[in-house]
């Protein structure tokens, strides 16, 4: 009987203490170490808030914070100056709002303690009918800047 029980027990080990081999075969990712470094955030001052001012196509009953005073021609050239903010308003303009806070989540470890930021992805779920995650956003901006 003690014996029976031995081999049973060193038959359990010897199983059990086998290589074990996966059932799906997954490949191995290699991450290098450039994806973990945060971006610096940017200061107050590196970011102008504001758009430049054609006076030419200026409508005196648009308030300066809205791109309806400009025209599609100024727009696109506004564009290609690679301004994330001015891309992040013209998603939010155009109501591709996925897209548009797909933008917003890249933008933030840079962007972070940037009064318009906060601002602008405020005014992109107040376009898509969200009020209170707005005003969350729009607190945020005041905490962050308060003028």
């Amino acid at each position: 009987m003690k014996l029976l029980s031995f081999l049973l027990l060193s038959t359990l080990i010897a199983c059990s203490s086998g290589e074990k081999k996966s059932k799906n075969n997954e490949t191995e990712v290699v991450v290098k170490n450039e994806v973990f470094k945060k971006e610096k955030p940017l200061k107050d001052s590196d970011v102008s808030d504001f758009l430049p001012a054609n006076q030419a196509s200026l409508s005196p009953a648009l308030q300066d914070e809205t791109l309806d005073r400009y025209t599609a021609e100024e727009i696109e050239q506004m564009t290609e100056s690679k301004d994330q903010l001015l891309e992040l308003s013209l998603l939010c303009s155009r109501s591709d709002f996925k897209n548009a806070f797909a933008l917003a989540s890249k933008m933030f470890d840079k962007y972070q303690k940037i009064a318009a930021y906060w601002n602008q992805v405020g005014n992109c779920h107040l376009n898509q009918g969200s009020h209170r995650k707005a005003l969350l956003f729009y607190n945020k901006a005041l905490e962050v800047k308060a003028n």
